[in-house]
């Protein structure tokens, strides 16, 4: 038996389960006139288990990133863009995200969805709370993120 050939076998199998947790896509979606690329991300793993992450650069937005959280159907999130403009553009999406999740059964209040103009701060700490081992239907999880593509595509 070839232990070193075992073990590089145990770590990929390792890695491939790690990578099963977490759902990454790259989606076009159309924003306006342009067509843009999303980076989605999906989490299933035990620390942050409801998680759903979008990021993009759009010429109307410039760079966003968008991160949610689902609890007890409840949904918090976090909007992080470049300037004060666009974070003014955002909460027009907010509001329309806001009623998508609605009409999903998930509750959502305009203070949870929050939105800055920097660098990510330390997101943890500002009162989001892991999330149990509770199950969160991932078909939520695809709805919220389904939601906020909506929203931005839906602004004007």
């Amino acid at each position: 038996i070839d232990v070193r050939s075992l073990a590089l076998t145990f770590r990929q199998i390792q890695i491939c389960v790690a990578g099963a947790k977490d759902e990454n896509y790259e989606v076009p979606v159309k924003i306006g006139e342009e067509i843009t690329n999303i980076r989605l991300r999906i989490v299933h793993n035990e620390s942050n288990k409801g998680s759903v992450t979008v990021s993009t650069d759009t010429e109307k937005y410039g760079h966003i990133d968008a991160e949610f959280t689902i609890q007890d159907d409840e949904v918090k999130g976090y909007l992080f863009c470049e300037t004060r403009e666009v974070s003014t553009s955002l909460k027009k999406v907010t509001e329309i995200f806001s009623n998508q999740l609605e009409n999903e059964k998930l509750k959502v209040k305009q203070e949870d969805i929050q939105i800055f103009t920097s660098a990510k701060p330390m997101m943890k700490s500002s009162g989001q709370e892991r999330i149990s081992a509770q199950s969160i239907e991932t078909r939520h999880l695809y709805f919220v993120a389904k939601s906020f593509l909506y929203s931005m595509q839906n602004d004007e």
